[in-house]
């Protein structure tokens, strides 16, 4: 029995991943946290593990952006009494990283982050900072593991699950720690004020298919986890915001091929279904029929239309599910080659308590809580 939560995230990530032989003994896996305002929900988990008497698992928190953290964060910040045994935080840190390869590390102790922390590091750094203050306070500290990168070995889990890394690799790493240093940094201020352009502004598919994006490259992206889940015969991926390339490298690690690629029932993409995270290389390497999107409408941009159009180029029929409402994106060929014809089939995930998709025996997905 495996139940996936893909939760609205406010156009973050956050998701919600049980499992176990049955559905009186789940184990949960939370997987990023959403923006801030996510906290309700967060606590809504959380409540409801410690009601029924579980436990968590594993917390993955991919990297330390802000729609990522925010939700975790804010929850860490109440004095609930409901604590659930936690007994894995992965959340890759620049001090963690250092001591990890022996590095000389520039990163500052919490003493004197203190001193320093609202002028000198920028917004992100400085939450993910507050996570392990509080982890400290909180008396967590001691099951955060700081240093995940991509391995060969599994990370074995309750009941026979594991978790696979794929990224960050170790380069993008230490990258990553290096963000860390308190050093005076401007906040990168995106606005995404208003609603997506209709359509009509945008390219059919079939022309956004011979289009070529940019690649992701921003540090925080690149340091982002992204990992594989196994379950007996549920195989689940989850990319995080990382970079296309290092995913290929990561699975490459793991022995997968284009003729022998990891076959999984579900992939969150990466970046929230940016064509700069996604290449042909990485699907011919992760076969897949069924893909996740989280964002808002607000946040859908071609560059999103265009991921679209690499996984309608790299095969059909394939299928989208959304944590969100979205606008209009399709012209009338699109509507005509692809949604009319079955190629492309849209679920929205955020419709209330009913919605629920059995996606193959042992497999659910659901959406709000």
């Amino acid at each position: 029995m495996t139940e996936l939560y893909f939760l609205p995230a406010a156009g973050g990530d956050f998701l919600w991943l049980r499992y176990g032989p049955s559905c009186s003994a789940f184990h949960n896996i939370i997987i990023d946290s959403g923006y801030k305002s996510c906290c309700l929900d967060f606590c809504s988990i959380i409540n409801h593990i410690c009601k029924v008497g579980e436990s968590v698992e594993a917390i993955l928190l991919t990297h330390y952006d802000n729609d990522h953290i925010g939700g975790f964060l804010n929850w860490l910040r109440l004095n609930s009494r409901n604590m659930p045994e936690i007994r894995k935080i992965y959340f890759n840190t620049g001090q963690g990283i250092a001591k990890a390869f022996g590095l000389e590390s520039g990163t500052p102790t919490f003493e004197q982050y203190r001193q320093y922390k609202s002028a000198n590091c920028n917004y992100s750094v400085n939450n993910a900072y507050s996570i392990m203050e509080l982890l400290e306070a909180k008396r967590l500290l001691p099951f955060l593991c700081p240093c995940q990168v991509m391995k060969p070995d599994p990370v074995i889990l309750t009941d026979g699950a594991t978790i696979r890394f794929i990224s960050p690799s170790k380069q993008s790493a230490i990258q990553y720690s290096k963000m860390f240093v308190a050093e005076p940094r401007n906040k990168d201020i995106v606005n995404y004020g208003g609603s997506a352009p209709r359509a009509e502004s945008w390219e059919d598919l079939d022309a956004l298919m011979e289009a070529r994006a940019m690649v992701d490259t921003s540090i925080s992206n690149g340091g982002s986890l992204a990992f594989l889940f196994d379950y007996e015969d549920v195989h689940l991926a989850f990319l995080g915001d990382a970079h296309a390339s290092i995913c290929v490298d990561g699975l490459r690690l793991l022995g997968y091929t284009k003729e022998h690629p990891y076959r999984a029932d579900l992939v969150k993409l990466s970046h929230h279904g940016s064509a700069r995270n996604l290449s042909l290389d990485l699907l011919d390497l992760l076969s897949c029929d069924d893909y996740l999107i989280s964002t808002t409408a607000r946040k859908l941009e071609r560059i999103h239309k265009m991921g679209i159009a690499l996984l309608l180029h790299h095969h059909t029929p394939i299928r989208l599910y959304w944590n969100c409402h979205y606008p209009n994106l399709f012209t009338a060929r699109d509507e005509e080659c692809y949604l009319e014809t079955g190629a492309l089939t849209m679920y929205r995930l955020d419709l209330g308590e009913s919605t629920r998709i059995v996606r193959k025996e042992g497999l659910t997905l659901y959406g709000r809580l």
